[in-house]
């Protein structure tokens, strides 16, 4: 239990560091500095500074909701499935787990490629394939554009909010107003559905 609360104070300070310094500018030695011991100390709970910094966005990535399971059930109204995840959705990118682990990871994006899908995963990812899954079952779409519909959903939803968030020039939104935007998003994607050749691909115009 000890180890375990002593390997969660390490994280919080790594973590606090690396935001601060960036990946590159925060050493073994800053972080045993803020926490008070050596770097002996961190190196016994992990391998070097890549190993700990995993260990933040994994932690932070943990934090983060799971994907709705509200589309689960026989074909449900398009409509609904669509507010469903896009609930989901920005909830889980506009918490502050998921704006954290955007903020440690962007950085560092060639260099550790896995974390930044591993931090994709937790927050667009699923939806992508609700979302995807959702237009199949519907018809909506045809196929070849499929893809495009989904990202086009997605971007409705978000708009510019989570950089807004990540500069502090906005604040996290509430359940309510969560849900009034999707609500606006999906009825703006329906009206760009039924507005004939809109959701197609460009090959096909």
């Amino acid at each position: 239990m000890r180890c375990e609360w002593r390997r969660q104070a390490i994280l919080k300070v790594a973590r606090e560091t690396f935001l601060e310094h960036g990946y590159d500018g925060a050493s073994m030695s800053d972080i045993a500095a803020r926490l008070g011991g050596s770097k002996g100390t961190l190196y016994n709970y992990f391998k070097g500074k890549d190993e700990l910094f995993a260990a933040c966005i994994e932690a932070e990535c943990a934090g983060i909701a799971g994907p709705s399971g509200a589309c689960a059930g026989p074909r449900p109204a398009l409509d609904a499935a669509l507010q469903s995840v896009g609930e989901a959705l920005l909830a889980r990118v506009c918490s502050m787990s998921w704006l954290t682990s955007f903020q440690l990871v962007a950085p560092q994006a060639r260099r550790s490629p896995e974390l930044a899908l591993r931090v994709d995963e937790a927050g667009v990812a699923p939806a992508r394939r609700q979302i995807a899954q959702a237009l199949a079952d519907s018809g909506s779409v045809p196929t070849n554009a499929v893809g495009e519909a989904v990202e086009r959903f997605i971007g409705l939803c978000l708009g510019d909010l989570p950089m807004r968030l990540m500069l502090g020039l906005a604040s996290p939104p509430s359940p309510g107003q969560i849900q009034q935007r999707v609500a606006h998003a999906v009825r703006a994607w329906l009206s760009a559905c039924g507005a004939g050749d809109e959701l197609r691909p460009d090959t096909d115009r």
